[in-house]
């Protein structure tokens, strides 16, 4: 696996927050169907009251468990799924991934401040290292990650076509033998061994020649 230094810009970084939103909405309104349901039968309980401005137990309570998605999957594994959606992740400036708690600042009080008019998002776009306000403030940044697999494909009608040519234009007409034989190897020989065989060969016939 390697890892590019390609800075993601506003709108791969913009798909990936909605992606988690997409998921965290989901699993959140499951967890609120029961909740609502509570309220409705004791509306009175001491649960439902504003704990914090206007805010009950259950709403602290789901921005906790939203808090806490982003901070464990960003410094477990550098990512979120939206941001994997988009093969990006976070890292600090040595390029790994981020601490528990720089993670928890970065997602807590880095993005609060970013918020703000929004004008920590907006610095993605006119800041030549594609960072937020929140990503200067963690020495953090979000990078393409690229993921890629060499894959060697040998094709046998290929290699017999190549090493059946190369036998006709370097082996001389007095040794059919060696033709033949190589012609019979080509379904099973890599196509760097025909041509090692065929300059082996052909040293063999020169030196014979030579005698």
């Amino acid at each position: 696996m390697n890892q590019a230094v390609t800075k993601a810009g506003f709108f791969p970084r913009l798909g990936a927050y909605l992606v988690d939103s997409c998921i965290l909405g989901i699993v959140l309104f499951c967890l609120k169907i029961p909740v609502a349901f509570m309220e409705l039968a004791f509306p009175d309980a001491f649960i439902f009251g504003n704990v914090l401005f206007h805010y009950d137990i259950f709403d602290i309570f789901f921005y906790l468990l939203t808090l806490l998605y982003f901070v464990l999957t960003t410094s477990i594994t550098g990512t979120t799924i939206g941001k994997r959606a988009f093969n990006l992740t976070v890292v600090d400036k040595e390029g790994k991934n981020l601490t528990f708690w720089n993670a928890l600042y970065r997602e807590s009080v880095g993005k609060f401040l970013s918020g703000i008019f929004y004008f920590g998002y907006i610095m993605i776009f006119i800041d030549k290292n594609n960072r937020a306000f929140h990503d200067y403030l963690c020495d953090s940044s979000v990078v393409y990650t690229c993921r890629f697999k060499v894959v060697k494909k040998v094709v046998g009608t290929q290699i017999v076509s190549q090493k059946s040519e190369v036998s006709q234009v370097t082996v001389p007409a007095e040794t059919p033998q060696v033709s033949e034989n190589l012609y019979k190897e080509s379904n099973t020989t890599p196509q760097s061994n025909i041509v090692a065989e065929v300059e082996k060969e052909n040293a063999e016939v020169s030196q014979e020649e030579n005698e």
